[in-house]
């Protein structure tokens, strides 16, 4: 039994799922890293069950919040068919995000759908002894809606896994497969690699901000910074943009971009360069080349803008900037970040971001606008 200091356990109270190193009073009866274990406040009054990892600042994540409940195959079972009906419910369910972690009240643990396949990234010790059972139970309940799962990959190579004991894990989870997967988003057909590609190889996550940028973009010229595998810039091109570059540092991502591009007959307004953004814009300058561009839709997307570790600004907070310096026009900032001609840059352009990072706070993208 884990015991909480007096006036901790805030996140817990307030419906999160974690307890930290430093809320913890006491810990009684014997146990392994993994296990789990019920949770009381200061006052005895239980808080839940969940599992337990000496090597992580996060030192408990809840599964439940009845203490008597048992977590068993029932349970997990019980987890996933709601998870599920739920993504029946809300989402285009021919890939989507099927487990969400906390989300679903299955800590640590992502599992997505591309098509027939799934992915799986397991971020914690406890969660990690489950994996493989809620996979065999997801397939099952898949296939009650008349889904075959044909292959499952592994993709627990994070870094962060090593804040938690555990070494970084790739591979497939049971027979071998083609991880080359053809998914349909938006109308857009993409090539994911599940193997390589990055985090679990598509960010599903960006599906309703692709969708909502094709308003915008009809006898359009787009710049697609960080473009990844393309998916801003095929939606731009797909909803009649005049022209679209995308650039991107990752060489793996950019060929699987331009393979998107032929694959919706797009390569003749769709191009793509492998370049450092930051690096580029600069280029684009000082060769005139961004006036002849004269883009009208700007977008940024999977980018990071701060620190981790210090939950401080980096460098990308100037990289809007840059990029307005760069194609010479006024921008609107549409959930990005910039400083450039608030008032009149509605008649000329817009831009767009996605920011990957929980330090950064509504109120500084605010200060920053």
């Amino acid at each position: 039994i884990v015991t909480l200091k007096k006036g901790e356990g805030r996140t817990l109270k307030s419906g999160g799922m974690w307890v930290f190193d430093n809320e913890i009073a006491s810990i009684v009866g014997s146990f392994e890293d993994g296990d789990i274990v019920t949770v009381h406040d200061f006052d005895g009054y239980p808080m839940g069950k969940g599992f337990i990892n000496r090597n992580s600042k996060i030192r408990i994540r809840l599964m439940t919040r009845k203490k008597d409940q048992e977590i068993d195959d029932d349970f997990l079972e019980m987890r996933v068919t709601n998870a599920w009906e739920y993504r029946k419910k809300t989402v285009d369910t021919g890939s989507c995000r099927v487990i969400f972690g906390e989300a679903d009240f299955l800590p640590g643990l992502v599992i997505d759908k591309f098509s027939d396949v799934l992915v799986v990234e397991s971020l914690a010790l406890g969660i990690d002894r489950y994996k493989e059972k809620i996979v065999t139970i997801l397939k099952k309940v898949l296939q009650k809606d008349g889904i075959v799962i044909r292959g499952v990959y592994e993709r627990s190579d994070a870094k962060v896994r090593k804040q938690e004991g555990m070494e970084r894990v790739k591979g497939f989870i049971g027979e071998a497969f083609d991880t080359e997967v053809e998914i349909v988003e938006n109308g857009v057909k993409y090539l994911v690699d599940v193997k390589d590609g990055q985090k679990t190889g598509f960010f599903l996550d960006q599906k309703y901000n692709r969708q909502a940028i094709r308003k915008l973009c009809n006898g359009a010229k787009v710049l697609d910074c960080f473009t990844h595998t393309g998916s801003f810039a095929l939606n731009a091109g797909q909803a009649g943009a005049t022209s679209v570059l995308g650039l991107d540092a990752s060489e793996l991502g950019v060929e699987q971009a331009r393979k998107n591009a032929i694959l919706n007959g797009l390569s003749d307004t769709v191009h793509f360069e492998c370049v450092d953004v930051f690096e580029k814009l600069p280029q684009l300058e000082e060769a005139k080349e961004a006036q002849d561009l004269g883009c009208t839709y700007i977008t940024a997307g999977h980018i990071f803008l701060t620190d981790c570790k210090k939950g401080l600004p980096g460098r990308g907070l100037s990289f809007l900037e840059e990029i307005c310096k760069a194609v010479r026009i006024p921008v609107y900032a549409i959930g990005g970040i910039s400083s450039q001609n608030m008032e009149s840059v509605r008649k000329t352009g817009a831009a767009g971001a996605c920011i990957m990072s929980g330090f950064m706070r509504c109120k500084t993208v605010e200060e920053i606008m």
